[in-house]
């Protein structure tokens, strides 16, 4: 599995590494999601506040472990919401 485990406050989301079926070549996507508590925080967010932080994260890679290690590094590097 991956280095970079999922950071707290996110979850697993989707993959899709269906290109890779067609070309060896392509990269796949892995997106994570805020967990429960955190999309109740990100809806509760002003619109403003919404536009400066995701609630969904992606990642791309030529394994699903390295699509979720850079979808983890970018969600890690989002920090906490804002109160």
């Amino acid at each position: 599995m991956s280095d970079d485990p999922i950071p707290d406050g996110w979850c697993f989301y989707t993959a899709d590494f269906s290109c890779r079926a067609h070309d060896a070549t392509a990269m796949g996507s892995v997106t994570l999601v805020r967990d429960k508590a955190g999309c109740a925080a990100w809806y509760a967010l002003s619109d403003e506040q919404r536009e400066t932080t995701g609630l969904y994260v992606y990642g791309i890679g030529h394994t699903i472990d390295g699509a979720i290690a850079a979808a983890s590094r970018y969600a890690a590097g989002l920090g906490p919401l804002p109160a």
